[in-house]
């Protein structure tokens, strides 16, 4: 069996899916630098590496890796961040987010793990809300490794994970400052990149999930009712065949709600299916903060939706059998 160094296996992926050295090696490392580490002169660091990768539609875990214990614990302290982020954790994401700037000193020239430090600091300070002057600073961000981006379009570029995130983030922002068409498009642009250009892993269905959400979200919101059912329909489909179902109860919900602005009265009985779909499945995945949430919305916007599915007296009884307070509403 043929073992290649990391610097082989950037090289033969590269080749075979024909970027040059520039092409690949822009923002994290010079294509000199590149090349040094093709030729075996030089040991990439693990960011690297997965940052190159990445960018070809790979992901790093096909390939077994001897990553120094530095390197580890950076990317530990990475998982540990985004973690506490994703669960709203913020004052203990910004305790960890102190540790890693530290550690990311002694491993100077790192672009990428820059880029990490201050994303997440940006997405700290939002604390769930994006501010009205962040583009430029998400923008700035991208550019630390995306120096081309605004200068092509994103199908033209090549782009890892994380640059994928920020793109995302700066979607999003155009949308809550009030330029929806132009986050839909980059929304579009982004599920384009991911079909085409990233390999079927873990990675390209983990980020699928957010930007669907997102997209279907903001057609709705520009009453462009029929792609968003249609998109939704079709995520709902593909994320359940991935076992990725912790987002379907809320396009179960936005389902409901594109049907409400639609005709509620026609599509009642669909309404109500896809309004109980979405309760069972926040609390199949223990999300009883959301079922909390779509409880109040149903009751105190669509009263008889509410009445049809008995939606209080029904999650209540369900949420204490998983031995948990609900709140009752008004609290």
């Amino acid at each position: 069996m043929a073992i290649y160094s990391m610097g082989e296996v950037i090289r033969r992926l590269r080749k075979e899916k024909g970027y040059t050295q520039e092409e690949l090696s822009e923002g994290i490392c010079t294509p000199g630098g590149l090349s040094r580490i093709e030729n075996g002169l030089r040991e990439p660091s693990h960011a690297k590496f997965v940052a190159l990768m990445q960018r070809m539609g790979q992901y790093e875990d096909s390939y077994d890796l001897f990553v120094g214990e530095e390197y580890y614990e950076i990317s530990e302290l990475q998982k540990e961040i985004s973690n506490k982020i994703m669960h709203h954790d913020f004052d203990g994401a910004n305790k960890v987010l102190i540790i890693y700037e530290e550690r990311i000193k002694a491993v100077p020239n790192e672009n990428v793990y820059v880029q990490f430090l201050k994303l997440q600091k940006l997405v700290i300070a939002w604390r769930g809300r994006v501010g009205d002057n962040d583009l430029q600073k998400l923008e700035d961000i991208l550019r630390m490794t995306v120096p081309g981006y605004g200068k092509k379009r994103l199908h033209e570029l090549l782009l890892n994970y994380q640059e994928l995130i920020i793109v995302n983030n700066i979607a999003i922002t155009y949308a809550e400052n009030g330029e929806r068409p132009k986050a839909i498009r980059i929304f579009q642009e982004l599920i384009e990149f991911l079909e085409e250009k990233f390999m079927d892993c873990r990675e390209r269905n983990y980020l699928y999930a957010p930007l669907v959400l997102n997209l279907v979200k903001y057609l709705g919101l520009e009453k462009r009712f029929k792609e968003a059912l249609i998109l939704a329909d079709q995520a709902i489909q593909r994320l359940t065949e991935y076992g990725k179902t912790l987002y379907v109860p809320e396009l179960h919900f936005d389902i409901a709600w594109i049907l409400i602005q639609m005709d509620k009265k026609k599509y009642i009985d669909i309404i109500t299916e896809e309004m109980t779909l979405s309760i069972y499945g926040r609390i199949c995945n223990r999300q009883f903060d959301s079922v909390k949430f779509v409880i109040e919305y149903l009751i105190e916007n669509e009263k008889d939706i509410a009445n049809r599915i008995n939606a209080y007296h029904y999650v209540e009884v369900l949420c204490r059998q998983e031995n948990r307070r609900y709140y009752s509403l008004g609290d």
